[in-house]
């Protein structure tokens, strides 16, 4: 038998032989092909050849390539063996570098071998995307988004580039170069905000005889002021609440008051906190917010399911700061990322003080955190259909079960029968 410093002996020389041959595969010939494509690379660039070959290798060559044959007694011929050489010489370049690429893919997946722990306050789902509504030249075209600096947090001026471009003629255009020609507000409140009310203007109503619309830290107030303009019929007051009235929303009402002066009487600033002001969201209202950092949206969740608003819609940020996310399970947040979790501990919520939810999105170029909950507070009629239905759902699935498995006992049965039947024979 062997001895056990002969078995340890064998095992160690066997582990040694393992991790060479795992360095040689995955970086020793890496590098030895990216040095071989490097030399190949500098031989096509200066028409000389400087790699040796075996004379049996299909690449082998026996003068520098480009080199006039003084010997040859035909230059065309030469000119012709040197064109097929380079040639030769290109196809196996490019062969070596699609070899090079093969082997440096796995050497991507090496960091997966072992479980990394995800960070909660980073990792998160791909967030979802749309497209530009307010305007839709910006949709996809990267150069505009980039010269009109839709994230800069500069104002808008008339000296953008191609910034006219992306304004009709029409009473969206003229409340654009309103803004734009007083500089009244940055680039990027500016689209966040049209893109904002694009997508919630047809959420947004009231019930209950109500025709108030309520923009939490409102600031410059332009959301309210869209409704105001273009959902003229359904709003009959607009208020702007902050805790201060920055400099910004005189000059956007000035900006309004120029095309649109009839609205200036339909829009309030009230500058005291919304929580603590008694009759500021009437029972059936409306209530928005754009970028409630981190515990103001949920704060307005709760004030709002607790006012009866007919309907809500906020876009989020700085989840980290939230209830929503501290309350969200740690699995969750670990796996879908707090951002996520936060949103489904609101949508969870709002559906239990009896709201239907829905979740739609601004374009991601604007900004990363761009989802937004809306809201519609269901009546009583709705809420007992919905239960019923929901109710009646998980009848029928209760029912399938108990056939499946039904189903089953009898397979069983009868197979249990025919073993006895064939022992009995």
């Amino acid at each position: 038998m062997l001895s056990s410093s002969t078995v340890t002996l064998v095992v160690n020389t066997l582990a040694a032989s393992i991790v060479i041959s795992y360095v040689s595969v995955t970086i020793v010939l890496p590098y030895l092909q990216r040095e071989k494509t490097r030399d190949s690379d500098s031989s096509a660039n200066t028409g000389k050849s400087t790699e040796k070959r075996p004379s049996g290798h299909p690449g082998a060559t026996s003068t520098n390539v480009g080199a006039v044959d003084r010997n040859s007694n035909s230059s065309s011929s030469s000119k012709a063996g040197e064109g097929g050489k380079q040639a030769q010489q290109e196809q196996e370049l490019k062969l070596e570098l699609e070899l090079e690429q093969e082997q440096e893919e796995p050497q991507e997946q090496h960091k997966y071998f072992g479980f990394v722990r995800p960070n909660p306050f980073t990792d998160s789902l791909p967030p979802s995307d749309a497209a530009f509504k307010a305007f839709p030249k910006l949709t996809g075209n990267l150069e505009l988004q980039a010269t009109v600096g839709i994230t800069q947090r500069h104002r808008m001026t008339l000296q953008i580039p191609r910034l006219l471009e992306l304004f009709e003629n029409n009473l969206k255009g003229k409340l654009a170069m309103a803004l734009t020609t007083r500089e009244a507000i940055d680039r990027k409140e500016f689209f966040e905000t049209w893109e904002f009310f694009e997508r919630t203007k047809d959420n947004l109503k009231c019930s209950n005889g109500a025709k108030t619309l309520v923009e939490v830290a409102g600031g410059h107030g332009l959301l309210g002021i869209l409704c105001a303009i273009f959902k003229k019929e359904r709003f009959d007051q607009v208020v702007i609440a902050d805790i201060t009235r920055p400099p910004s929303y005189d000059a956007v009402l000035s900006c309004i008051a120029e095309v649109c002066p009839w609205v200036v009487d339909k829009v309030t600033f009230v500058e005291a906190d919304f929580t603590k002001t008694p009759g500021l969201l009437p029972r059936g209202c409306a209530i928005a917010c754009v970028h409630g950092c981190g515990e103001l949206s949920d704060v307005v969740i709760q004030t709002a399911t607790e006012a009866g608003v007919a309907s809500v819609a906020l876009m989020g940020c700085c989840y980290m700061n939230s209830s929503a996310a501290w309350a969200s399970p740690e699995a969750v947040k670990m796996f879908l990322g707090v951002n996520v979790a936060a949103e489904v501990q609101r949508t969870i919520r709002l559906e239990a003080a009896g709201y239907k939810v829905t979740w739609k999105h601004v374009p991601r170029a604007i900004t990363p955190m761009n989802r937004i909950i809306i809201g519609r507070r269901l009546s009583e009629g709705e809420g007992e259909a919905i239960g019923k239905k929901r109710a009646e759902k998980e009848k029928k699935k209760v029912e399938k079960k108990r056939k499946k498995a039904a189903a089953k006992a009898a397979a069983a049965a009868a197979a249990a029968g025919n073993a006895k039947e064939s022992v009995a024979k």
